[in-house]
């Protein structure tokens, strides 16, 4: 929440355990308001939700009152990681719950 970023993560079937796969992206635009940057640099995470085909996914900046939308892509060597599509603006006022 406090850094803004996702991590994509695996869970093994055999004991259950959780291994981060590739590094973290960032949900936050290239641009950030000036009025919000005291407040942790305007990183202020809300929200994260799938898609029920589980190939796109959806990331609430409050801050900045927008949603970072990724595609989950894999590799040639069958590793997966988020690639950003866009950031779209909220309309709204920082933004807390998603839905799909």
């Amino acid at each position: 929440e406090m850094k803004a970023e996702i991590q994509l993560v695996q869970r093994s079937t055999e004991d259950g355990s959780v291994q981060a796969i590739g590094n973290p992206v960032s949900i936050m635009p290239p641009t950030i308001p000036e009025n919000v940057l005291p407040y942790n640099q305007g990183r202020w995470a809300s929200d994260v939700v799938w898609s029920s085909c589980g190939r796109y996914v959806v990331a609430a900046a409050r801050l900045v009152n927008c949603m970072a939308v990724f595609r989950l892509e894999e590799e040639e060597d069958e590793t997966k990681k988020l690639q950003l599509l866009r950031h779209v603006p909220t309309r709204g006022v920082t933004p807390r719950c998603l839905t799909m």
